[in-house]
């Protein structure tokens, strides 16, 4: 599964802290002065068990996938996707490297797809070139002037027009493309779980822990009947397929060929970038030089074109929007709390996880991940071998849910240890857009 960074910045998250005034911060520190006075420290060991990024598959709901009965589901999807490369290779001004392969990960190619290369790519070298008619984009009214400014025809978003090109495109099988998707795995996003599987989630998030509001948020209070000027059927499988898909998997409201099959990783793994041309061709070329060998990753958060998502997009929100737990690295934010750290791989091959912060950790902070630890073991105690949860619950979804519990234990107890020698106050000082601080020893709260 692949989904596309949205440049547009995301509304501030669920309790996101807002000042008033420079007296309202000063109070904060004087209130965290005084309960530093009564919080402890405590360490605990690492254990890195993060799940995969590249594909989210729910067994439960692929009986809503066609297949002519002499085809199982994954040589069904190979045929697609080669059947879409070789698509867009015919299409007139269409552009695939012959460089890179679609094929599965792993040493016995038995793990997810991705897209990989069989020779070097050197910096700034054309990866694909996909033609803007393939895309699937918002349709232009038929009364529109095909004169006008191509920017103004597209500059606005709307997905929910993108989300009924592609719910055609599938249903009549139009495109490649469209039958592509149309045998993707069905509910991979928390806004489609069952009822029982969203209720658990939220009991592992408590009232604190990102992303919040998942119990309660549901795609058809969004994308179906009247909401959000979708007029899609909440009733029709495939619409709600559709909207999972291009909320998923869209780049705003543009669903390119190929480009949405990139997975996403951070660090030095990110190795891609692209371009628009609208009206003409959507192009992604190689960030830096790429082995032979290496997968294809771009950055849903922290690519070239993120704008706010670079700041406050981290591994929880990637798990609330697209349905995985990120490889490492990951970013933890957590507003209330000012704390926003990242967790990288060691330097040292099979080492612990480092973590590098943002900001200067706070006493609040730490306290906070404290308490988050011993309830999140407590969760695991109370749920883990309780059996009775596969009665109501996909094995798709506890699979992710203890996916993320293991992550968040992982980054909260690598995060105390190292916040041993590093406590500090003064980001309680700053501004309330602290967080748009990216280098703490150069800027400080002065990053303006």
């Amino acid at each position: 599964m692949t989904m596309n960074c949205k440049s547009r910045a995301p509304a501030p998250p669920p309790g996101h802290t807002t000042c008033s005034s420079t007296r309202f911060c000063v109070a904060i520190v004087i209130m965290l002065i005084a309960f530093s006075l009564f919080a402890t420290m405590a360490n605990a060991a690492t254990d890195c068990t993060t799940g995969s990024v590249e594909t989210c598959h729910n067994d439960a709901a692929d009986e809503h996938i066609a297949t002519d009965g002499a085809e199982d589901l994954d040589a069904l999807q190979d045929r697609l996707s080669q059947e879409l490369v070789d698509w867009i290779r015919s299409t007139e001004g269409g552009y695939i490297n012959e460089k890179v392969q679609l094929r599965r990960s792993g040493d016995n190619d038995d793990g997810p797809r991705g897209i990989f290369t069989n020779d070097v790519i050197e910096a700034d070298e054309i990866i694909c070139t996909i033609p803007w008619d393939i895309i699937v984009k918002p349709q232009q009214p038929e009364d529109d002037d095909e004169e006008d400014d191509e920017e103004d025809d597209y500059g606005e978003d709307d997905t929910c027009s993108t989300m009924q090109a592609l719910y055609d495109d599938m249903k009549e099988e139009r495109t490649p493309h469209g039958r592509y998707l149309k045998s993707m795995p069905r509910n991979f996003l928390p806004a489609w779980w069952s009822e029982a599987g969203r209720e658990l989630l939220q009991k592992l998030l408590g009232k604190r822990l990102p992303p919040q509001g998942v119990r309660d948020h549901h795609w058809t209070k969004n994308y179906a009947g009247e909401a959000e000027d979708c007029d899609g059927d909440m009733h029709d499988e495939l619409w709600s397929h559709a909207v999972a898909m291009v909320s998923g998997r869209a780049d705003d409201d543009l669903l390119v060929p190929f480009y949405d099959m990139i997975n996403h990783r951070n660090g030095e793994y990110m190795n891609t970038r692209h371009s628009i041309a609208e009206g003409r061709f959507y192009q992604l070329v190689a960030h830096r030089r790429i082995e032979a060998g290496e997968q294809l990753y771009n950055s849903y958060n922290q690519c070239t074109v993120c704008g706010g998502r670079h700041d406050e997009f981290g591994t929880p929100e990637m798990f609330f929007h697209y349905g995985f737990v990120e490889s490492l690295p990951h970013r933890w934010f957590v507003s209330q709390v000012r704390l926003k750290f990242d967790l990288i791989e060691s330097d040292d091959p099979g080492g612990e996880p480092q973590v590098k912060f943002m900001v200067p950790p706070s006493i609040w902070g730490v306290t906070f991940m404290e308490d988050e630890v011993r309830r999140l073991e407590q969760f695991g105690e109370d749920y883990r071998d309780d059996e009775g949860l596969a009665a109501t619950i996909s094995p798709f979804e506890l699979e992710m849910i203890w996916q993320y519990h293991n992550a968040v234990l992982t980054a909260f107890r690598a995060a105390i240890q190292a916040a041993e020698d590093e406590i500090d106050e003064s980001v309680w000082l700053c501004d309330c857009d602290w967080y748009l601080v990216r280098d703490w020893d150069k800027e400080g709260c002065n990053f303006w």
